[in-house]
């Protein structure tokens, strides 16, 4: 990328030198005083160097600007040798032209009370041509980081980022940006999420931890085999003899100014300051990294585990678990919290798509099998063997059909106990007409739960059809088997050939 508007630059020519692990140059004082540039600022530069220009932000300490590690390797730069550098200031007026776009945030107005919240630790926030968001933090001692963001990101990629950080990620400012966990395709969904909102190529290290009395080398290899093929990145590997657990992946990006921006605005989207749309993105990826089901077959009934024990985390799990037909019953600080999955709640969790990609994804197709055996679900049984065409108008004879009956006496009753529930309202043909000779229909609402029932019930069959398995008690006693729980031990690989 190659900067504009040159005119705004001011040009220096520098001599390059060693500063720690980095390189760095000084810049004169009349430059310094030109563009402005005090102490821990930030600045669009271009090199140019090897025949080529080489743009990206650096930060300038105490009259020295850092030249990333990155742009040395690209302009093939060395201590000793002199380079021509262009410079400008980034202003810092982030928050004076917020914008409005169709399914997407703005990171400088979800970051716009930054500067009050977290002053001691965000240094510079600023943009550069509406498109680019960069943010300087205050790093360990007197050093700083600084990170380059898209601006606009779509919701559905910034709650991914955000969901995953709030399971598995690490939640400490100042600090890399760490993931972690054994599923790989959760893996992967964390890195192509990030690479969204980031507007500049970061290094993203994976380790594997594993534990060799768990986990024997030849199913390692297969398992780091299978990581590089899925996500085109390699893992190293790192033993850990005291892990409960056979292994576990640690996703990690060295860069505390990401970290703080993605915990920032975290903290927003926890507090409810945020899109509705973004929150339930966040929960959604929150619950393929830290939910679970668990499926009682006598009782009929299904229990959602979150294991999260932080307070703050645990309220906003329970505020959002409320308000969507998950009755939270049971919080504690060990545990995590759970909550009882009623029929309306398991169908919300299908909508979202929860747990897709997961182990726990079978289970929950499973679980909506095992609720509409329930006496509660009866009509609605009744209903999904209506023909697509009678949906939006039957008669009495069409139920006396689904329960075979020739008795239209009792086809009526059965007909009043379908109304009576609300799924279904009554059409008259003419004024005054008597019940059987009415024409009835489905509710919106009923049509919307019946259209998610159908694509429901071709994962179910297929699901039947994957297991062998001929009813719903065997289906789940069998997924149970092949897709065992979050705390099983269970190798990636056999999971994901298992759902493939």
């Amino acid at each position: 990328m190659s900067g504009k508007n040159n005119k705004a630059f001011i040009t220096f020519r520098g001599k390059i030198h060693n500063q720690g692990s980095s390189f760095a140059t000084y810049i004169p004082i009349k430059v310094r005083k030109l563009a402005k540039l005090g102490t821990h600022e930030i600045s669009e530069v271009i090199v140019e160097a090897s025949k080529r220009k080489i743009w990206y932000v650096g930060t300038s300490h105490d009259g020295r600007l850092i030249i990333p590690c990155h742009v040395v390797k690209s302009g093939n730069l060395r201590p000793g040798t002199k380079a021509e550098f262009q410079v400008r200031k980034v202003k810092n007026n982030a928050f004076t032209n917020l914008q409005t776009r169709t399914n997407m945030i703005d990171l400088a107005e979800l970051l716009r009370e930054v500067k009050k919240t977290f002053q001691n630790r965000i240094l510079k926030l600023g943009i550069e041509k509406d498109e680019l968001l960069v943010i300087t933090t205050r790093s360990l001692g007197r050093r700083t980081a600084h990170i380059l963001l898209n601006r606009f990101v779509n919701k559905e990629d910034l709650g991914k980022a955000l969901g995953f950080i709030l399971s598995e990620g690490s939640k400490g400012k100042g600090f890399a940006v760490k993931f972690s966990n054994k599923e790989i395709i959760l893996c992967k969904e964390f890195v192509d999420s990030l690479s969204k909102i980031l507007a500049e190529k970061i290094d993203i290290k994976v380790t594997c931890i594993y534990n060799p009395k768990r986990m024997s080398e030849n199913i390692l290899e297969k398992l780091v085999n299978h990581f590089e093929k899925i996500t085109g990145i390699i893992p190293s590997k790192r033993i850990d003899e005291k892990r409960p657990g056979n292994h576990l992946f640690e996703v990690g990006i060295n860069n505390a100014a990401l970290n703080d921006s993605l915990l920032t605005l975290l903290d927003q989207v926890v507090r409810r300051q945020a899109d509705k749309k973004l929150e339930e993105q966040v929960v959604l990826s929150g619950l393929k990294g830290d939910g679970s089901l668990s499926i009682f077959q006598k009782e009929k009934r299904t229990k959602l585990n979150i294991a999260e024990t932080n307070p703050i985390f645990q309220q906003f799990y329970t505020r959002y678990c409320e308000s969507h037909s998950l009755h939270v019953i049971e919080i504690n600080s060990r545990n995590g919290l759970c909550a009882s999955c009623p029929f309306e709640g398991l169908i919300h969790l299908y909508k979202m798509k929860a747990f897709e990609g997961t182990v726990q994804y079978p289970r929950l197709i499973a679980a909506i099998a095992l609720s509409l055996t329930q006496r509660r679900t009866k009509y609605i049984r009744v209903l999904m063997q209506l023909k697509e065409e009678a949906i939006k108008g039957f008669r009495s004879e069409d139920i006396m059909k689904i329960y075979e009956i020739r008795e239209r006496s009792k086809g009526v009753t059965r007909l009043m106990e379908i109304l009576q529930s609300g799924l279904i309202k009554r059409k008259r043909i003419f004024n005054h007409a008597p019940i059987a000779r009415s024409v009835y229909k489905v509710t919106k609402k009923t049509q919307e739960l019946l259209i998610i029932l159908n694509k429901w019930k071709i994962e179910y069959e297929k699901l039947k059809e994957k297991l062998y398995s001929k009813d719903v008690i065997e289906t789940i006693e069998k997924v149970k088997i092949t897709f065992p729980g979050k705390n099983s031990g269970s190798s990636s690989v056999g999971n994901y050939l298992c759902l493939d």
